[in-house]
């Protein structure tokens, strides 16, 4: 049974029309701000309602362009144009790897594109808003920062509004025994969580869980401190990521024959999410598939 393939995203919705509905079919812009929700805890729920908050207190403009949005606090917090422009900005993309790749390439999710094709990426396939360039890339270096944590509900809203046939093709499955597909996020270590002081991929990860109605669960440790790997070369990141990952035990059960959809912020040459991956996979985990904000380009 694909868990994606029944559901609706329509694009022309928005929180701004105030209209919801029960589920996943409500509005992909309306914040939900039930505190019960269990996916979400206490700390989501106290930014979201801290962004509200902002947003009915202080006047702000788009956080792209600087131009005038809707007051209404549920509003996106970029202009249609913006909006417009991040959705639009996304080429042909090879479906295994992320890449973007020629208007006549053909990439198949079992071949992949030129880059990856023969290649062991560790996951299936990935799903992006877009490249990590322009806007998208100022919103990701915002949503690094905690004071910009309150943007990854609505990236996640507008990557999955924009990229729900991507979602729908990967016929995600139930197991063996009836369990929908797992989310989950790629963790920071402790170290680092504690200095940021928060994990974004767990925002985005939770978020995405809510929208289509599926468990998401933090299974993954980060059991080694990795220096930062922008500007390594490939192999480098390769070996930096080597047992940097460990499935918590008490959640290994979770896994057993599931699809899982791993959330991180930004894709860059897949060494992270390939680690990360793999350790799922030695888990029992069935199939892997990438959820990212953005996706770098060659040679980033």
């Amino acid at each position: 049974m694909s868990h994606i393939a029944s559901l609706d995203a329509d694009p022309d919705r928005s929180a701004a029309a105030g209209a919801e509905s029960d589920g996943v079919a409500r509005s992909l812009f309306a914040l939900n701000l039930n505190p019960a929700d269990p996916r979400r805890g206490w700390r989501g729920w106290l930014r979201e309602v801290g962004a509200s908050l902002d947003r009915v207190l202080f006047v702000q403009g788009c956080q792209i362009c600087g131009g005038h949005v809707d007051d209404d606090p549920r509003a996106a917090p970029w202009c249609l144009d913006c909006r417009a422009e991040l959705i639009e900005s996304v080429p042909h993309c090879c479906l295994r790897c992320g890449q973007a790749v020629g208007p006549f390439a053909s990439a198949t999710l079992k071949q992949g594109c030129a880059r990856c094709r023969g290649r062991s990426l560790g996951f299936e396939g990935v799903v992006a808003l877009g490249p990590y360039q322009g806007p998208i890339r100022a919103l990701c270096l915002h949503l690094k920062r905690a004071s910009g944590a309150w943007l990854g509900a609505w990236l996640m809203d507008l990557t999955i509004e924009s990229r729900f046939e991507r979602l729908r093709s990967l016929e995600l499955k139930t197991d063996p025994d009836g369990r929908p597909p797992l989310v989950t996020s790629i963790p920071l270590h402790w170290r680092r969580r504690w200095a940021r002081g928060y994990n974004q991929a767990d925002d985005l990860a939770a978020r995405l869980a809510q929208r289509l109605d599926l468990p998401w669960r933090r299974v993954l440790r980060r059991i080694r401190p990795t220096p930062k790997l922008a500007g390594r070369s490939p192999t480098e990141r390769l070996d930096l990521m080597r047992r940097a990952f460990q499935v918590i035990s008490s959640r290994r059960s979770c896994l057993e024959r599931r699809d899982i959809l791993l959330v991180d912020d930004v894709l860059t040459t897949g060494a992270t999410t390939g680690a990360a991956a793999r350790v799922l996979k030695r888990a029992g985990a069935a199939r892997v598939f990438v959820v990212v904000i953005a996706r770098t380009e060659p040679n980033r």
